[in-house]
């Protein structure tokens, strides 16, 4: 895949494709890599909507025992502090983004 970056050996090029380029998918001449960016928010928000839905195992005991609160209409709030874990305050970003 040096051919992408642009290196060889020990010497360093500029790149010679770009990622916009890179994230079109193959039939448009790109190589289909997936926005991570994105990617995380849709699987936070999968968490969280796995949390609201009662289907979740252990991990999902643990996080609504630590951060977890039940407001009106049943709804699932998460509420995590500038100090806790960073998935906590993740998951209660991603419910935010559901409702």
């Amino acid at each position: 895949m040096a051919f992408i970056w642009g290196d060889q050996g020990t010497t360093r090029k500029s790149h010679v494709v770009g990622w916009k380029t890179m994230m079109l998918p193959k039939h448009e001449e790109g190589m289909a890599i997936c926005n991570l960016v994105e990617m995380n928010k849709a699987y936070l928000m999968k968490m969280g909507w796995t949390l609201c839905l009662k289907n979740y195992g252990l991990w999902g005991e643990v996080l609504i025992g630590k951060y977890g609160k039940r407001g009106s209409l049943n709804q699932m709030t998460l509420e995590a502090k500038g100090i806790d874990s960073h998935i906590g305050k993740s998951i209660s970003k991603g419910l935010s983004w559901l409702s």
